[in-house]
C-alpha cells in the first residue's frame, strides 16, 4: 500500500508521505548546503510540512 500512489490519498497515506518527505528534505538540504547551493525553496517546503505534522499532533492530543 505504501508504494502505491493515489490521486486522492487517505489521511493516513498523506501523513506517511509527509513524514517521508520531511526525511528526504532534510537530506537534500544538507547536501545542497554542503555544495553551497540555494536551499530556500526546500526549507520553505520543510517548514510547511513540519507545520502539518504539528497540526496533526495538536489534533491528536485533543483526542487523547
Amino acid at each position: 500500500m505504501a508504494n502505491q500512489a493515489t490521486v486522492n490519498p487517505t489521511s493516513e497515506q498523506q501523513a506517511f508521505r509527509t513524514v517521508g518527505r520531511i526525511k528526504t528534505l532534510r537530506l537534500v538540504i544538507a547536501k545542497r548546503k554542503k555544495k553551497g547551493k540555494d536551499v530556500a525553496s526546500y526549507e520553505a517546503e520543510l517548514n510547511r510540512r513540519l507545520e502539518e505534522v504539528n497540526a496533526l499532533k495538536a489534533a491528536l492530543s485533543e483526542v487523547y
